[in-house]
């Protein structure tokens, strides 16, 4: 991970991002059970499976993606 961080020090340094933090941003979508074989399940709405992203940014730069469909870790 630190190899990465390093790597984005150059971007970071061109973007004019030297001093930034690191963030996560998450979302969560909703999709029609007929489009989205997966998907984790909000309340009693059987017709809908949600999926939630969640992105890794270094300044601007997003570095890591993941996509959750279950709700267990």
């Amino acid at each position: 991970m630190q190899n990465i961080l390093k790597s984005f020090s150059i971007y970071n340094k061109e973007l004019k991002e030297e001093k930034v933090l690191s963030k996560t941003d998450s979302t969560y979508v909703a999709l029609a059970a007929k489009l989205f074989k997966d998907g984790m399940k909000n309340g009693c709405d059987d017709n809908k499976g949600f999926v939630k992203y969640s992105v890794n940014l270094e300044g601007s730069i997003p570095y890591s993606v993941k996509v959750f469909t279950d709700q267990n870790m």
